[in-house]
């Protein structure tokens, strides 16, 4: 993994600022080029982003787990869905691109998915995901850390479901690590 090529596509795909720091903080994990360890990951080195973060466990080709979902995945559902498996949870036309997109992730790329959704207020809001994997356990399962910019407004703070929940992103670009 070339991390400065890598760290160079992202800016170039025009990544949100808040996204982009959790990248560069992920990408300085990187040791000799290989994938980070997740055990090396410091909440407090990103903690003011930390609320945007969720932390899941892929199955290449397979399944996908929310292992810890951050306040803004727990505000988007208006409940804790922690262990839940995420494919079930998404619309049955969504799982399988879905997977393909984590398993993609997991196998050796960073994810950036976009979309333009609408809030409950009813305004539009653009919302994006980095998705960047750890090293996978000797079990095969691989931890993809997902963090998005999205922040809820007025009532979405109180747990009012949130239209964002399970859309698919309609853009989406791998940086795949060569």
């Amino acid at each position: 993994m070339d991390v400065v090529v890598i760290h160079d596509r992202l800016v170039s795909l025009g990544i949100a600022p808040i996204n982009r720091q959790v990248a560069e903080y992920w990408l300085s994990l990187s040791q000799d080029g290989a994938l980070p360890q997740r055990e090396v990951f410091d909440p407090n080195a990103v903690s003011t982003m930390l609320r945007g973060c969720g932390l899941f466990d892929v199955r290449v080709g397979q399944s996908i787990h929310v292992r810890i979902p951050g306040m803004m995945l727990r505000l988007a559902f208006g409940r804790d869905i922690a262990g839940e498996d995420w494919l079930a949870i998404t619309s049955a036309r969504h799982r399988d691109q879905r997977l393909a997109r984590f398993s993609a992730v997991a196998q050796g790329a960073v994810g950036v998915g976009r979309r333009r959704t609408r809030r409950a207020s009813g305004d539009d809001v653009d919302v994006e995901e980095v998705m960047l994997p750890f090293t996978p356990g000797d079990d095969g399962v691989c931890p993809v850390l997902v963090h998005t910019n999205w922040r809820p407004e007025g009532q979405e703070w109180f747990g009012v479901e949130s239209p964002y929940a399970m859309t698919l992103a309609s853009e989406f670009h791998l940086v795949p690590f060569e």
